[in-house]
């Protein structure tokens, strides 16, 4: 009911039917040639949550994400237009966020930064999360938004985050090497010795890629 009310003001809207977004309702705003969305889920946790689960959806279907924060004491956009008008609703998408500050602050805002525990648990969750942005637009706002939530500067931050890329990209060597090694057991219980051969090759290319070498051709 929400939505169609938006709409009739001429508010594009599109109702989710609850707190989490499906692939289907994805690939069906894909087939209707969406470029972009906004986010406005109900200002609680299980909104906040929502659209916490939606930009990693939206993330896999190369949708672009943005976040409209509701003012505080106000739940939804529907209640901020019948209070306060259209206007105020339109400002708040105008101001919309990208999902990486938006996420950024989120995950942040999770933990006792007033502590050294709840900060080491805050860092090591929003780099696990920065650690996968391959964009790196959306990596400057991310770490952006990671220093103001934080207090930390670019240099103390950096420092934390080159450590974090380090381990892993450890793990991921650790994890490609063991698989390598139960695919070369089984290639040569098969006594597939060209097979072996071709990957182990591939392996050594994965290693050195996750370490960040490049192979000449």
């Amino acid at each position: 009911m929400d939505a169609i009310y938006l709409n009739s003001l001429d508010v594009k809207t599109v109702a989710i039917g609850g707190t989490s977004l499906s692939n289907r309702q994805i690939q069906a705003l894909q087939a209707n040639g969406t470029k972009e969305l906004l986010l406005a889920l109900d200002n609680d946790k299980a909104g906040q949550a929502g659209t916490e689960k939606a930009i990693q959806l939206l993330r896999q279907a190369d949708l672009r994400a943005y976040v409209v924060s509701m003012p505080e004491g106000v739940k939804d956009p529907d209640e901020l237009v019948r209070d306060r008008g259209l206007m105020a609703l339109q400002k708040q998408m105008e101001q919309a966020e990208a999902w990486p500050r938006w996420l950024a602050r989120r995950l942040i805002q999770q933990h006792d930064l007033a502590t050294d525990i709840g900060l080491d648990r805050a860092l090591e969750s929003a780099l696990a999360v920065y650690g996968g942005i391959h964009d790196r637009l959306e990596a400057r706002l991310f770490l952006e938004a990671l220093e103001a939530s934080t207090r930390l500067s670019a240099e103390e931050l950096g420092q934390r985050v080159r450590e974090y890329g380090r381990k892993a990209s450890q793990m991921a060597s650790e994890r490609l090497l063991e698989a390598s090694v139960r695919q070369l057991q089984a290639k040569l219980a098969d006594q597939d010795i060209v097979g072996a051969e071709i990957a182990l090759q591939e392996s050594l290319d994965g290693l050195r890629q996750t370490r960040g070498v490049q192979a000449p051709e």
